[in-house]
């Protein structure tokens, strides 16, 4: 979570970190070490990237993690039985989805609203899914990190 958190890049290249590293916790202990080299077939972390990975408070995700949970959501990874077949076949799939309520009316009709990671419009974004929103209807957002299922 921590590290989909401090998203600066796209998904394919925190992907390409996480399958030569194997976890996120390697990919975490990489970046802090002085000599930051890019696993083989990836490509390089800008600075930006490396400043926030190496920010990451051990702590303070957990705490988030918890939040999470008493907020009623919680967080389902790509790897996931759960996460959804349709997410899947994008081209840059979402590494961590947060979902509150049941992922089994993404199978049904859905609406996406999907913004830049610096959304000023959430308001409008949440009125429009409000409006779009119908009973069995699936809606997703993309506020400024991570991604957001309410079904």
């Amino acid at each position: 979570m921590a590290v989909c958190g401090a998203l600066v890049w796209t998904p394919r290249l925190l992907r390409s970190w996480l399958d030569a590293l194997g976890t996120p916790r390697a990919m975490l202990d990489a970046v802090r070490s002085d000599d930051v080299v890019a696993p083989p077939g990836t490509e390089s972390l800008g600075v930006q990237a490396l400043e926030r990975l190496r920010a990451v408070d051990d702590d303070a995700a957990r705490a988030a993690i918890d939040d999470l949970a008493q907020s009623g959501a919680r967080m389902v990874a790509d790897g996931d039985v759960d996460y959804p077949a349709s997410l899947r076949d994008l081209v840059d799939p979402p590494p961590v989805i947060y979902v509150r309520g049941e992922l089994a009316g993404l199978k049904e009709r859905s609406v996406a609203v999907v913004g830049s990671r610096a959304a000023s419009g959430l308001f409008c974004a949440t009125m429009t899914m409000t409006s779009a929103a119908r009973p069995h209807t699936a809606s997703s957002s993309k506020p400024t990190r991570g991604n957001c299922c309410n079904v």
